[in-house]
């Protein structure tokens, strides 16, 4: 695939994602034409998982990190507000083959949607 194509498959996708390696280092984040998750600059490129958050946040985020690639749990799910929006926060462990650690993937996707409106959603689900 042409770096255009992978380009053009993250930003149509209805969520945002970010990847940090195993240095815990930001190496790679999209961003969705459909759904905004939050602000985020090139500069965050090499910057430390830690400092791409909120100081507040920086030790919760890394606990969080180190407690899921030692495998003390598959994911994490988190819930916050930004401003009148539900965003859920999702992270899990990128592994090879193998089983060898490689990094860490956040998944952001703004769920306002289905939370303020369940009734409207339950109306779209398709029995297949």
């Amino acid at each position: 695939m042409a770096p255009e194509e992978i380009e053009g498959i993250f930003r149509a996708l209805p969520l945002e994602v970010t990847y940090g390696d195993v240095n815990d280092r930001v190496r790679f984040f999209s961003e969705s034409e459909i759904a905004g998750g939050f602000v985020r600059t090139k500069t965050i490129l090499g910057r430390r998982i830690p400092f791409c958050h909120p100081p507040r946040l920086e030790k919760y985020v890394m606990t969080n990190v180190e407690a899921l690639k030692k495998g003390q749990f598959k994911y994490g799910e988190f819930w916050t507000r930004l401003g009148d929006r539900m965003i859920r926060v999702l992270i899990a462990p990128v592994k090879n083959w193998e089983g060898k650690l490689l990094g860490t993937l956040e998944i952001v996707e703004d769920l306002t949607d289905v939370v303020n409106n369940p009734e409207e959603v339950k109306k779209k689900i398709l029995v297949l």
